[in-house]
């Protein structure tokens, strides 16, 4: 029983795309930053929205780049 509950949970983890914090970087200034992306939605989002440059970080919530407000 321990195996097949063993298989089935790495074919589930392999299976699961995973979400994170995606960016949008457009001249040298972080635009925007969406939670709980995929990577490959990230990358579609951001070449729609005409973002110079994008990066994704795997299992991170967005930061705001500064304090207060």
């Amino acid at each position: 029983m321990l195996r097949v509950c063993c298989l089935w949970l790495a074919l589930t983890l392999a299976s699961a795309e995973l979400t994170g914090a995606c960016y949008c970087r457009a001249g040298s200034v972080v635009r925007w930053c969406a939670t709980e992306m995929t990577q490959r939605a990230c990358g579609e989002r951001c070449a729609t929205e005409l973002c110079d440059d994008w990066f994704w970080l795997e299992l991170r919530p967005c930061w705001n780049w500064g304090y207060g407000g």
